[in-house]
């Protein structure tokens, strides 16, 4: 999930107070359906990820606070 959220965001995403924000109008089964996963996945990556204080989710947005630590929980650490 980590790595389609990364995907997302270098598609989408708009720099916005140090946060990357990508406008996401779609269901978690959509994004799971997308990610390859089941919807139970899903939430639960999502949840992990919020907790962790790495991301945001809101209606129809997904904010990724801190990249790097997305893109190290994808095993893709950046510079």
């Amino acid at each position: 999930m980590a790595s389609r959220l990364l995907e997302l965001a270098d598609r989408l995403g708009e720099d916005r107070d140090g946060a990357v924000v990508v406008p996401l109008p779609v269901t978690q089964a959509e994004l799971a359906g997308w990610a390859g996963t089941s919807l139970e996945t899903t939430v639960r990556a999502l949840s992990a990820l919020r907790r962790a204080g790495w991301l945001t989710t809101g209606r129809g947005t997904i904010s990724i606070l801190d990249r790097a630590a997305v893109a190290r929980r994808a095993g893709r650490p950046e510079a």
